[in-house]
């Protein structure tokens, strides 16, 4: 992963972005007597849909294809997948899940750059 201070902070910014957004869809979109299951699966879905979109048309410009979509990706998956699951059991404000959402997608940002930076090199192929 690329780290010059631009790069870092578009990350950061992608994904607390996309993390509430995806988390302010969920909300709005996942109903409260939902099977919790099935809501886990809408809300990957909703987040897969919803990263993909705002990473497209706004984050990949400037920071990258490869450097944006891992971190974003992942942070629209779990954020849908967690606040849909919250919502059906209850409710969180708006505000809240957003917060969350954005928790979330800084969580996920440090968990790529932990993977990234521990198993690159036992994954790369051998040098000659």
């Amino acid at each position: 992963m690329e780290q010059r201070i631009y790069f870092i902070i578009g990350d950061i910014l992608s994904v607390t972005t996309i993390g509430a957004a995806v988390s302010l869809a969920c909300l709005f979109l996942t109903p409260s007597d939902w099977n919790m299951f099935l809501a886990m699966i809408a809300g990957m879905a909703i987040g897969m849909i919803v990263a993909l979109g705002l990473s497209t048309a706004i984050f990949i410009r400037f920071f990258g294809a490869m450097e944006i979509m891992v971190p974003t990706m992942l942070t629209g998956m779990i954020t849908g997948m967690f606040i849909s699951m919250a919502a059906t059991m209850t409710s969180p404000g708006y505000f809240t899940g957003a917060c969350f959402g954005a928790a979330i997608g800084i969580f996920t940002l440090l968990f790529t750059y932990f993977l990234n930076k521990n198993f690159t090199k036992t994954l790369s192929m051998p040098q000659k």
